[in-house]
């Protein structure tokens, strides 16, 4: 079987043992949080496998708040998220 995944067979050999290459996945997952400002880049946090709000909860508290006192200017600051699920839990929040 060529690199690219691309084989040439006769007909009959669809399943034929050497038209057919056996792989494994591995599903392992890696999500990475991140925020900015316009004063540049705030911390990275990493998180293996699924988020829930529990964790999403932790990475807030930790990456975001001390990103925010790094990166903070004089005035108001606007919070924003993408649509991800966890974003709009409906677990109690802390103020």
């Amino acid at each position: 079987m060529s690199k690219n995944g691309k084989v040439w067979r006769k007909n009959g050999e669809v399943y034929s043992l050497k038209c057919i290459r056996q792989t494994i996945n591995h599903h392992s997952m890696l999500m990475v949080w991140g925020c900015m400002s316009s004063n540049g880049l705030g911390q990275l946090k990493f998180v293996e496998r699924t988020i829930n709000i529990l964790k999403y909860q932790d990475i807030l508290c930790d990456g975001l708040l001390s990103s925010f006192d790094l990166l903070r200017e004089e005035g108001s600051s606007i919070f924003q998220q993408d649509l991800a699920p966890v974003h709009n839990s409906k677990a109690p929040r802390n103020g």
